[in-house]
């Protein structure tokens, strides 16, 4: 599952349409405020954290995230104002920093978005994959379909093989 936050009305609904069409589960959070009971809930495999925010700002959120046991994968979005903030960030075990701008066109940030995210769990795919090949008994010709089952299982996943933080939920 991926969480994005960011106050960037445009934006969000470029990724959602984008990640929707792809069939990615999705988590939006209605309010800032909303997300550290949100990623306790449903544990996101990644969280998209665009750094513009305010109230609370984006900092903030990202030490939150960290310090509430959260060990999911976190792309940061930063603009090029935000460079002072590089260093904190990094201290708070950012995996990824995308760059952008106003001027960026969005399919462009889209595929750049969904290539990041797929590069920050292609260990986890691999061994997922290399299950599936052992499955079918190591039998070669059928190495894509196991790639891409076992990429749909970790990154389409509602929650990616991973339990939420506090533990299974009961019904």
């Amino acid at each position: 599952m991926i969480m994005i936050i960011t106050p960037d009305e445009t934006f969000r609904k470029a990724m959602v349409l984008h990640f929707q069409e792809k069939k990615y589960e999705l988590s939006i959070p209605e309010h800032r405020q909303d997300v550290p009971s949100l990623v306790e809930k449903h544990a996101p495999d990644v969280i998209v954290l665009d750094m513009s925010i305010a109230d609370p700002n984006g900092p903030t959120i990202l030490k939150d995230l960290r310090g509430t046991g959260y060990t999911g994968k976190i792309v940061v979005i930063s603009g090029p104002s935000n460079r002072p903030l590089m260093v904190d960030i990094h201290h708070q075990k950012v995996d990824q920093v995308m760059r952008k701008s106003p001027t960026d066109p969005l399919p462009s940030l889209m595929d750049q978005l969904e290539s990041i995210i797929r590069v920050m769990f292609r260990e986890e795919i691999s061994k997922k994959a290399y299950d599936h090949y052992n499955k079918r008994f190591g039998q070669h010709g059928k190495d894509w379909e196991d790639w891409f089952k076992a990429e749909k299982e970790i990154l389409k996943n509602p929650t990616g093989g991973r339990a939420p933080l506090n533990g299974p939920q009961k019904p």
